[in-house]
């Protein structure tokens, strides 16, 4: 009798492996679908500023020349003020301003800088407390290509009584950071 409930016990041990390695190969094959689907509809990087006129050009800083599209878009009239949000708030104004070339009228004028931003939600919440504060209902978003998709999601939850135009730039792309930012921007769909 022992022999059979132990024959028995394997053979369900058996199953639930084959059912387990099974659902792990659906998951992975829907994820690397997903992803190849990401990469298809990632945004081409915007070479010549828009015709269109928005309230608000907003920045989210890291890679891939966004400050300086934000500032060429600022000074082509595409908007009337920028926020670069997500400046480490150890970063003096001076030292970011010389970093950039940015001349000081313009910066002093036009330009706002949020230091309270530690991450893409914290960028989309600085973003609706700034265009609420200066009245604004149309943004242009500037980041990469390859946050993009993620960062409109984000900004689209946080304010969804502004409309929002993408401003992509070119990233450096690796197998790695698009698998990276394609698994982050799936937990920001679902949470």
């Amino acid at each position: 009798m022992d022999k059979r409930i132990f024959a028995k016990k394997k053979r369900r041990g058996r199953r639930l492996g084959r059912w387990t390695l099974g659902l792990m190969a659906v998951l992975i094959l829907a994820w690397a679908a997903g992803l190849a689907g990401f990469v298809l509809g990632m945004p081409e990087p915007v070479v010549e500023l828009p015709l269109r006129k928005v309230d608000g050009i907003v920045v989210l800083t890291g890679s891939g020349g966004r400050i300086n599209a934000g500032l060429k878009a600022l000074r082509g009239g595409l908007g009337e003020r920028m926020l670069i949000t997500g400046v480490n708030p150890g970063v003096a104004t001076d030292t970011l301003r010389s970093a950039i070339g940015a001349g000081g009228d313009l910066f002093d004028c036009c330009v706002d800088l949020g230091r309270e931003a530690a991450d893409t939600n914290g960028n989309a919440l600085e973003t609706r407390s700034w265009a609420e504060r200066h009245g604004f209902k149309s943004l242009e978003i500037i980041t990469t290509d390859l946050h993009m998709r993620r960062s409109m999601l984000v900004f689209r939850r946080a304010m969804p009584g502004i409309t929002l135009y993408a401003h992509a730039t070119p990233s450096d792309k690796t197998i790695f950071s698009v698998a990276r930012e394609y698994t982050k921007f799936l937990v920001a769909a679902v949470f």
